[in-house]
C-alpha cells in the first residue's frame, strides 16, 4: 500500500523573470503559503554597511587630494570657484556610487514574498533602496561626528591643543589697537599713570564701535586730556581721534563682511548637502529597481568576478 502524505499541498504562485514582457510569464514558483516580511532588514543592513564603507573610503581619498567640504583654501592652480565645483561634483559622485552600490546589493539579496506581483516587487525594491539610503546617511553622520570628536579629544589629551594654542599668533583686538594708537606718547612727554584714563577712553570708543558715533562733549574732553597728558597739540589729538574712529569703523565693516561670508558659506554648504542626499536617494531607488530586475531574471554576473 502506498503511503499518503498528510501534508496539504498548495498551488504555486509564480515569480516572473525576464524583461517587461517575459515577467508576465510564470517560469518559477513559490509556495502560496510562503510569507516573508515586507522589509528584509538583513539585506537592508548589509547594503547600508556597504554604502557607508564605500562613502568613507571615497571621502578619505577626496580629502587627501583636497576635495573636501572642510577645505579652507583652494589648491595650487585652482580658483575658489573651480575648487568649489570640483568638490561639489566629487560629493555628488560619492553619494551616487555608494548608495547605488548598497541598494543594488540589498535588492539582489532581498527575500521575496509569494503575494507580490511584478509591479509590487519593483515598489518594494525601491523602498528597500530608500532604507539603505536612510541608514547609510545616519551611519555616515555618526562616523563623521565620532571622528571629529575623537581627533579633538586626542589632541587635548596629548597636549597638542595647548601647544597649538600657545604657538598661535594672537588675534588683534581692534579696540585695544585703536586705543594704543590714540594714547601714543610724543617724544619727550613725561610718563604718567593713565590706567584710569585709558579705561575711560576704552569705554567711550566702545560706544563708538557699537553706535558709530561719539558724543561731542566726550570727544572734546578726550582731545583735551590727550593733548595735556601725552604732549601733543590739540590738532594732533583731534587727528588721532579721527584715525581711531576710522580704524574702528573699518574693523566693524570687516567683521560684518566676514559674518556675511560665513552666512553665505553655511547656506551653500547646507544646500549642497541636501542636494547631494536627494540625488543619493534617487540613485538608491533606481539601483534597487535594477537589482530587483536582475534578481528576478537571475542575471549571471560571474563573468565580472571570474579570474579567467
Amino acid at each position: 500500500m502506498t503511503a499518503i502524505d498528510p501534508r496539504p499541498t498548495t498551488p504555486a504562485r509564480p515569480i516572473y523573470v525576464g524583461g517587461d514582457d517575459a515577467r508576465d510569464k510564470a517560469t518559477t514558483a513559490l509556495p502560496m503559503g510562503a510569507q516573508v516580511a515586507h522589509v528584509d532588514w538583513g539585506a537592508t543592513l548589509a547594503g547600508a554597511f556597504v554604502a557607508t564603507a564605500i562613502a568613507s573610503v571615497m571621502t578619505t581619498f577626496g580629502a587627501g587630494i583636497g576635495l573636501s567640504a572642510t577645505s579652507v583654501a583652494p589648491g595650487r592652480g585652482w580658483s575658489a570657484a573651480g575648487m568649489l565645483m570640483a568638490t561639489a561634483l566629487w560629493l555628488v559622485w560619492i553619494s551616487i556610487s555608494s548608495f547605488a552600490a548598497g541598494a543594488y546589493i540589498t535588492a539582489r539579496m532581498r527575500r521575496l514574498s509569494a503575494d507580490a506581483s511584478a509591479h509590487e516587487r519593483d515598489i518594494r525594491d525601491g523602498v528597500h533602496g530608500l532604507l539603505v539610503w536612510a541608514l547609510g546617511a545616519i551611519l555616515l553622520a555618526y562616523l563623521a561626528t565620532s571622528t571629529v570628536g575623537g581627533l579633538v579629544n586626542a589632541a587635548a589629551s596629548t597636549g597638542v591643543g595647548q601647544e597649538l594654542a600657545s604657538t598661535a599668533a594672537p588675534v588683534a583686538n581692534p579696540l585695544a589697537t585703536a586705543v594704543d594708537h590714540l594714547l601714543r606718547r610724543s617724544n619727550g612727554a613725561t610718563p604718567v599713570n593713565d590706567a584710569s584714563f585709558r579705561d575711560e577712553v576704552m569705554r567711550d570708543l566702545s560706544s563708538t564701535f557699537a553706535d558709530g558715533a561719539i558724543a561731542p562733549e566726550d570727544r572734546s574732553y578726550m582731545g583735551a586730556e590727550i593733548s595735556k597728558r601725552y604732549g601733543v597739540t590739540a590738532q594732533e589729538a583731534d587727528k588721532r581721534i579721527d584715525e581711531a574712529i576710522a580704524q574702528l569703523d573699518s574693523a566693524k565693516e570687516s567683521a560684518r563682511q566676514a559674518a556675511e561670508t560665513a552666512r553665505k558659506a553655511g547656506i551653500l554648504a547646507g544646500f549642497l548637502t541636501a542636494a547631494t542626499l536627494l540625488i543619493g536617494a534617487a540613485a538608491a531607488w533606481w539601483a534597487a529597481s535594477v537589482g530587483g530586475n536582475h534578481r528576478d531574471e537571475q542575471l549571471d554576473l560571474r563573468h565580472l568576478t571570474s579570474w579567467r
